[in-house]
């Protein structure tokens, strides 16, 4: 590759010289345009990407939680208050059951009846974990 001073000498006047300058310039400013133009269409598809997937996780939540709801709906009005007392005001198991006025370790097994009632309710494609999740997260809505 020759330098510009080396291509100098194969033009026969200044003008042919000069000209040739100005379309390397042209040449580099539309490249550089053409770059801008490009990341700019890049990161906009990326946006859209991104609010696409946002809408898209936005709904199964929705729907889970819907089922969430009424898997709850579904537990009788005892568990319903464990589920309560436990997740929605936060109490500690001791605390529960100086609430219901039951042993501790009463607190304990209830809630562990809690959760298998909840995955019964639940569709067979939603795990416990999944749950959990779903309850922590309702709960940081409320």
């Amino acid at each position: 590759m020759q330098t510009f001073s080396q291509k100098r000498h194969s033009f026969d006047t200044a003008e042919q010289w000069r000209a040739h300058i100005l379309a390397c310039i042209r040449n580099k400013a539309i490249s550089a345009l053409r770059k801008l133009s490009a990341m700019r269409n890049y990161t906009e598809s990326k946006n859209e990407d991104d609010h696409e997937a946002d809408a898209t996780w936005a709904l199964i939540e929705h729907e889970t939680l819907d089922t969430l709801y009424a898997a709850i709906r579904m537990l009788p009005p005892d568990y319903r208050q464990l589920l309560k007392l436990s997740f929605e005001d936060g109490l500690k198991n001791a605390e529960i059951a100086a609430t219901l006025g039951v042993a501790e370790i009463t607190v304990k097994k209830r809630k562990v009846k809690l959760l298998e009632m909840l995955r019964r309710n639940m569709p067979d494609d939603i795990d416990l974990q999944t749950i959990a999740l779903l309850l922590t997260t309702m709960l940081k809505a409320a």
